[in-house]
């Protein structure tokens, strides 16, 4: 007797059912046995695998639906993961996808349970043919599904490559230590986290606008240039040049002004100069040599006089980088005059620079 097997369709299962059991009494229980199909997951299997991809499907045939399994399925069964329903799991699964049909488009959403992510795609079917449809809403979940794990990946292996490159350096301590002497060097991480640490040496110009005072009617303005070596990143070294002009003096024998040249030499301490801001902390001596000039005399004959002024004082320095070359910085001192010089009516100090010294600096510094 011959029997001929005509491809049935996937909807017409009581057919296939029915021919089944017509055939299978005439057949051996050893070979009905041997050659009985695995049939995919269904909805309605119980979901047991240990990493799993949860899918629900809504307004999509029930063929295109079960298509759209099998085919996902088949995409991630060489990764090591399953695809379930999320009636039947029994616990949480690595992603959840939702695809929902309207009209030629199918809406597909992913809410990823290991990056915390939730991604979307709106697929069209229009000019798909119907039998390639679940495959490409297959790979189209495939695809959404790799992108968000992108990250985590990359991060893994990069996670990977540093525990091999510290599993290298302590191999090498290990065989340099197999001496017996006890010495174990340092790791070579360690050394290149240090040399990087360092700082290179900055070299810097700029320009200030300075005030000073005194407390014998001395205020003077100043407009100066410097330059300053900043080693290692933390020392401060800086000598400036700055030409002086103060304001007249008032006394009932006429007025007296002064104006000249000041030099200063700083050194110092600074924070991090590769940060928005630092600070600066030094020890500043100044040089300035001034002359007095008397004016509109009433009762006194006006003259000049050439006067040399040392003095030294703390200070301290505030700077903001406005750019990778530009900072702006404000200073603050206080000190005392070492030797000074004063201008006098013959009886009474008409402008003097002695004593106590305050001084303020604002200005531009650019980086060579």
């Amino acid at each position: 007797m011959t029997v001929r097997l005509r491809r049935v369709r996937r909807g017409s299962c009581v057919a296939f059912t029915a021919l089944a059991m017509a055939w299978l009494p005439a057949a051996s229980p050893t070979r009905a046995q041997g050659t009985a199909p695995v049939s995919p997951a269904s909805p309605a299997d119980p979901c047991v695998a240990d990493r799993f991809i949860a899918l629900e499907s809504t307004n999509l045939a029930p063929a295109l639906a079960a298509e759209v399994r099998t085919d996902f399925a088949t995409e991630l069964r060489h990764r090591g993961l399953d695809v379930c329903d999320p009636a039947v799991a029994e616990r949480d699964p690595a992603a959840l996808v939702r695809v929902e049909g309207r009209d030629d488009v199918a809406i597909i959403e992913l809410d990823d349970r290991v990056t915390h992510k939730r991604v979307g795609r709106d697929l069209s079917l229009r000019g798909i043919p119907a039998n390639g449809r679940a495959l490409a809403i297959a790979i189209a979940i495939d695809e959404l599904l790799r992108a968000s794990w992108a990250e985590l990946t990359l991060t893994r292996r990069r996670a990977k490559q540093g525990d091999e490159a510290r599993g290298d350096d302590d191999r090498e301590d290990e065989e340099e230590d197999e001496t017996g002497d006890g010495y174990v060097p340092t790791r070579r991480g360690t050394i290149s986290a240090r040399a990087r640490a360092r700082q290179p040496t900055r070299y810097q110009l700029g320009v200030d606008l300075g005030y000073l005072h005194t407390q014998h009617n001395f205020e003077a303005f100043s407009l100066g240039a410097r330059s300053a070596v900043r080693p290692w990143g933390l020392g401060w070294f800086e000598l400036s040049v700055a030409a002086v002009g103060a304001l007249p003096a008032d006394s009932r024998l006429g007025e007296v002004i002064a104006a000249g040249f000041r030099s200063t030499l700083t050194a110092g301490v600074c924070s991090r100069q590769d940060k928005p801001a630092h600070g600066c902390v030094g020890a500043r001596a100044g040089v300035s040599l001034l002359s007095f000039r008397g004016l509109h005399p009433e009762m006194a004959r006006a003259g000049s006089e050439l006067g040399m002024v040392v003095d030294t004082s703390l200070l301290g320095q505030l700077g903001a980088r406005l750019t990778a070359t530009l900072t702006l910085f404000a200073e603050l001192g206080v000190g005392a005059v070492l030797r000074g010089a004063k201008a006098t009516n013959g009886l009474d100090t008409v402008m003097g620079v002695t004593g106590l010294l305050l001084s303020a600096n604002v200005g531009l510094g650019f980086d060579l």
